[in-house]
């Protein structure tokens, strides 16, 4: 035994250590103590965002961070399910900094598409921009003011962002931990807060802009992604702390209502609408048979334009203009999977993508 050993366990200094504990110190705890504080997880929304915590909801634009996040927290304030998930009835608070007419518009629709009254779904909203950290103790007063919230939605992490240079790691993270902070709020609220993804993400890769301290603050980083813009797919890349849980899907559709209607008619909005097995596979086959057609209509008529193509197969809006968006969308899952390029200024199918048109038709010999 050395003699530094030595000196610190002769009776006399054990004796004079337990008798002068410095109560700012951690003890050395027995592993019965150790697990006495431990804690089951509490959820907010079960199996998916424990209370108190900290997370993001990374998507790129159109995916549907918006309109999942209101639905989760429509459905967290009026006490029902998130798709099979219970939610845990409380107030809640979003922060509308994106785009508050929006927001207006999708809270509307989606308490119509569930059925929901608005005086009796206690939901609050900041409407304009507020630094988190220059008016915490204003935050934290009109929170008070309400009794308290379970949830607190920020739209979006980039929205608030006080700082000079989003992809700095220190800023990023010092923003990071004032978000954090909100979980202190009155009621111990958890947080999401909806970002915006690095640049080119994959599924997989899916985290938010702004460096990685971002992801080293937070309790989890869920994160939506769509291949065709029909179905969105909701789990997690990164981080999450607690247990995981199976992917689930989601349609963004359109909806509209008598509240949304203006002098020259209804005005749709977008809802977040959870998907069963049934509808993905049904979803899954009318995305197959819209590919088919259009590599169907660019076989037998190559010089065609968008435009032509979605004339001829009946992709037309209900205002009577063709269905660009759909085609193009179309267009950009066939040229993932190879199936066709951009030449130019147009659209033509690769060699794979002629044989696998010859293939839907029928015209390649066996």
């Amino acid at each position: 035994m050395s003699k530094i050993i030595e000196k610190f366990t002769t009776p006399a200094v054990i004796a004079t250590a337990v008798t002068n504990l410095d109560p700012d110190l951690p003890r050395l705890k027995s592993g019965k103590e150790f697990v006495a504080d431990f804690t089951p997880p509490d959820y907010l929304i079960d199996g998916i965002l424990q209370r108190g915590y900290f997370y993001t909801l990374t998507a790129k634009t159109g995916h549907g961070k918006t309109a999942w996040g209101l639905l989760a927290g429509i459905c967290t304030a009026a006490g029902i399910k998130l798709a099979e998930h219970d939610c845990h009835q409380g107030t809640v608070c979003f922060f509308a900094g994106e785009n508050a007419d929006d927001v207006r518009a999708r809270l509307i629709a989606t308490l119509d598409h569930l059925g929901l009254d608005i005086e009796n779904t206690p939901i609050h909203f900041f409407d304009q921009i507020l630094g988190i950290r220059e008016h915490a103790d204003y935050i934290a007063r009109e929170v008070e003011r309400i009794g308290g919230v379970a949830f607190v939605i920020v739209d979006s992490f980039a929205a608030f962002f006080a700082g000079e240079e989003e992809n700095s790691n220190t800023e990023a993270g010092r923003y990071a931990r004032d978000l954090r902070g909100l979980c202190s709020l009155p009621g111990n609220p958890t947080v999401l807060a909806l970002a915006h993804p690095t640049k080119n993400p994959g599924r997989d890769s899916l985290v938010p802009r702004g460096g990685g301290a971002i992801i080293a603050e937070v309790d989890g980083n869920l994160r939506l992604w769509s291949d065709d813009f029909q179905t969105t797919e909701l789990h997690w890349c990164g981080k999450l702390r607690g247990p995981d849980f199976e992917p689930e899907s989601y349609q963004m559709k359109p909806h509209t209502c008598a509240a949304l209607a203006n002098d020259k008619g209804n005005y749709p909005s977008v809802v977040a609408v959870p998907m069963t097995q049934g509808d993905i596979e049904q979803a899954s086959k009318r995305v197959r048979s819209d590919e088919n057609a259009l590599l169907d209509m660019m076989l037998n008529w190559p010089n065609g334009s968008i435009r032509t193509w979605c004339e001829s197969l009946g992709w037309i809006s209900e205002t009577g203009n063709p269905l660009k968006s759909k085609a193009q969308r179309a267009l950009a899952k066939l040229e993932r999977d190879k199936l066709v390029k951009k030449e130019r200024d147009r659209w033509v199918l690769t060699k794979t993508g002629r044989k696998e048109a010859r293939d839907v038709l029928g015209k390649n010999p066996a």
